[in-house]
């Protein structure tokens, strides 16, 4: 089975990535992957199972992050529509993190929001998706904002 890992951040733009990945999902057979990074020290933890969080901040459970976390992914995954989806959420940085998820499971793509900064923002913000591109082992597809639908109305 075809692994298709999606990076979001919770924006509208990483919303349009996880609804094409879906897509393509369906379309070529696969299932979809869906990961948060969030920095290191915030927590640790491995996938977060939508029923049971098992986040560590400094040593110790994180309730409030958990909840914040959960909350926010099941919003955004309500958002996106109807799907079945595994979840992660890693901690480090996030290029490197998703490069790693991506090998990890062995992902035959990544589909990937660019927010489309460019000039001194791009340059001071850096690029997530520019660097998973240079980094990936395997095929990343970046999706521009407002960027039309593949495969059919999102």
């Amino acid at each position: 089975m075809r692994t298709l890992l999606v990076p979001v951040d919770f924006g509208d733009g990483c919303l349009h990535a996880l609804q094409t990945a879906d897509r393509l999902a369906t379309v070529f057979g696969g299932k979809v992957v869906v990961i948060h990074a969030y920095p290191r020290g915030a927590a640790s933890g491995g996938e977060l199972d939508p029923a049971a969080a098992h986040l560590v901040v400094d040593g110790l459970r994180d309730a409030q992050l958990v909840r914040n976390l959960k909350a926010q992914m099941e919003e955004f995954l309500r958002r996106a529509g109807p799907a079945d989806r595994q979840v992660l959420f890693r901690s480090g940085s996030p290029a490197a993190t998703i490069v790693a998820a991506a090998q990890e499971l062995d992902s035959q793509l990544i589909v990937i929001a660019s927010h489309g900064r460019r000039g001194l923002a791009r340059m001071v913000l850096g690029s997530t998706a520019e660097e998973v591109v240079k980094k990936a082992r395997c095929s990343v597809l970046t999706l521009k904002p407002d960027s039309p639908a593949l495969l059919g109305p999102s």
